[in-house]
């Protein structure tokens, strides 16, 4: 019995189950049998709503407006009446409103309300019965019999819409009623005066609407002129305010880590800004026919910094003496002396400079840093080479690893000198000089602190003063005085340049004589060819020949160079052996430990005291 009644619960349950999903399955399929329905209404919807048509300012008249009601009632058949009635400012195959899209949309609301005020109006003529309806005399039976049901005779009537702004003008005709006069050449002049509209007609399109009227239309009648601005003058920069941190390319295609540019060097007179002048204004002018004043341009002002200046006509920025253009305080400025806050190292990169350098760190192994003007570094040197047109200062010293080379067409001075060779126009001043060739065509002084010469070899025109040279371990060192160290070099280095121009000038020549053997060719083509190369040639030996000439030119004032001997000398307190000496053609060896020691030529003798 107990089994029997489970399997009626269970049962029972199985349906009440099955009828719920049933319901579930039911309420699904309604509704998205009704979704289904939905989109099919919203297709067939917009598959019959008509296609607005294109151009700026489209807007559709609403079927409920007495506008709607004068367009339906003038229209031929029902049929016309499908695609609607729009209002189109501007059609695409019209030439454009002086306005922009945002201004025309704001237009085609102002216009919609005057026109539906309008077509209230003319409602309102077109049918009168309807007016007379509405009095307390037609009420009732009685009226209906007082309405006439006659169509009144109405001339046609146009309607003029200007812009807010009076850059443009339209037009829409409203058709003659009855027996009503259409409108004519005449009626649509007058209309356009009396709302004051003179620039801008478009007397074409004004005959064709008095030949051939267009109904419950807008028709861009009339355009205005807008102004044009002056636009402001402008400055042109020649040159970048912040230099890109770019590497160059060596020899062989490789990345140069070490050549940075890092600088922008411009030379007296360069040109770093340009001001062009600013343009005139254009005056506008409305349909009415009032003008729009337009404002001129402002011309543009030059800055400039340190070192620039003005030209006469001040539209240009000139640099007014060569350095280092640089970007500060909003202007342009030409710095004479380039500035390292740190040390010369890969950030930096090389330096050349045609002014000052001034270095607050070192000058790390491998770089160069030259300058046509001073090189003032704080820190120390290491295996660098250094070239300055003018004087050269380390405060703390070279440690060249036979590799530094220092050259200054003025003075040379240094903390010490170690491991490196120094060339000096004028003098080197230092407190040591350990195992270094140093040249100059003055004077080599050596007194301050130790004051030690120790090894190495020493060369100088005039003086070569020192505290001690040479050492106990009696290593070797070599003094020359007499001599122009410098001055030898460059008559050296004029010799080979000189060698060169010859060779280059004799292969010219070479080429010149092999070229004139020959006949006059045939080919107009090669002929020219031949020529222009002869041409080339004959300008590159003339350019070679006056190279040639100043080169000698040179070397006769560089020979012209005399020394007087008698006034040469080395003076040091203690000099030790083996300390090598040569004052002109005159050679001598200290082999002993000497003392408060004067070497000088007398009478063309070597003397040592």
């Amino acid at each position: 019995m107990l089994d029997r009644d489970q399997n009626v619960n269970i049962e029972e349950q199985n349906t009440q189950k099955h009828g719920f999903f049933q319901r579930i399955k039911k309420r699904y399929v309604s509704e998205k049998e009704e979704m289904q329905e939905k989109s099919a209404k919203a297709a067939a919807v917009e598959k019959e709503e008509p296609k607005a048509p294109e151009g700026r300012g489209v807007l559709r008249i609403s079927e409920q407006s007495l506008l709607y009601t004068l367009w339906q009632e003038w229209l031929p058949t029902k049929e016309d009446a499908s695609q609607g009635l729009y209002l189109i400012l501007e059609k695409p195959d019209e030439e454009p409103v002086p306005m922009d899209t945002n201004s025309l949309e704001a237009e085609k609301q102002r216009m919609a309300v005057k026109l539906l005020i309008e077509a209230k109006k003319r409602y309102r003529l077109v049918h009168p019965d309807e007016e007379k309806a509405k009095t307390p005399e037609g009420e009732g039976e009685k009226a209906e019999e007082k309405i006439p049901s006659v169509i009144p005779n109405i001339d046609a009537d146009a309607v003029i819409c200007i812009s807010k702004g009076a850059m443009g003008a339209w037009i829409m005709l409203f058709p003659p009623c009855g027996d009503g006069k259409p409108f004519d050449y005449e009626d649509l002049m007058e209309a356009l005066e009396a709302e004051s509209i003179c620039y801008g007609v478009d007397m074409d399109k004004l005959k064709q609407l008095a030949e051939e009227p267009v109904y419950f239309t807008l028709t861009l009648i009339a355009r205005g002129l807008p102004e044009v601005h002056g636009k402001d003058g402008w400055i042109e920069e020649k040159y970048p305010r912040e230099m890109e941190n770019t590497f160059e390319m060596d020899d062989h295609g490789n990345m140069n880590y070490r050549s940075r540019a890092n600088m922008q060097i411009v030379q007296a007179g360069d040109v770093i800004c340009e001001a062009f002048p600013p343009t005139k204004g254009t005056d506008g002018i409305k349909v009415t026919g009032t003008v729009i004043p337009a404002t001129d341009g402002k011309p543009a002002k030059l800055l400039g910094g340190v070192n620039t200046n003005l030209n006469d006509e001040r539209n240009q920025l000139l640099a007014s003496r060569e350095g280092n253009l640089l970007y500060r305080n909003q202007c342009f400025c030409v710095q004479p002396l380039f500035r390292v806050n740190g040390d010369v190292d890969y950030a930096i990169g090389n330096i050349d400079f045609p002014g000052d350098v001034y270095i607050a760190g070192d000058v790390k192994n491998g770089f160069v840093v030259k300058a046509k003007g001073s090189i003032i570094i704080d820190g120390m040197v290491e295996g660098a080479v250094l070239e300055a047109g003018g004087d050269i200062s380390i405060h703390k010293g070279v440690l060249g690893d036979a590799r530094a080379v220092i050259r200054s067409q003025k003075s040379v001075s240094a903390q010490y000198l170690e491991n490196c060779i120094v060339y000096a126009g004028d003098k080197v001043e230092t407190s040591s000089i350990i195992t270094s060739s140093v040249y100059s065509d003055n004077a080599i002084i050596v007194r301050r602190g130790r004051g030690t010469i120790i090894g190495g070899r020493l060369a100088a025109t005039n003086l070569i003063s020192a505290t001690v040279i040479g050492c106990r371990s009696e290593r070797v060192t070599e003094l020359v005085i007499g001599e122009f160290p410098m001055l030898k070099q460059q008559k050296e280095e004029l010799q080979n340049n000189l060698q060169d121009v010859e060779e280059e000038e004799v292969a010219a020549d070479r080429n010149i004589r092999y070229l004139d053997t020959y006949e006059i060719l045939e080919d107009e083509n090669k002929e020219r060819a031949r020529a222009q190369v002869l041409a080339k040639l004959r300008l590159q030996k003339s350019v070679l020949g006056m190279k040639k000439e100043q080169m000698l030119k040179q070397l006769e004032k560089l020979e012209q160079k005399e020394i007087d001997i008698s006034k040469c000398k080395i003076l040091c307190d203690t000099i030790y052996p083996t300390t090598k000496v040569r004052l002109g053609n005159k050679w001598c060896t200290i082999e002993q430990r000497t003392y408060r020691c004067d070497i000088h030529m007398k009478e063309d003798e070597l003397l040592i005291y």
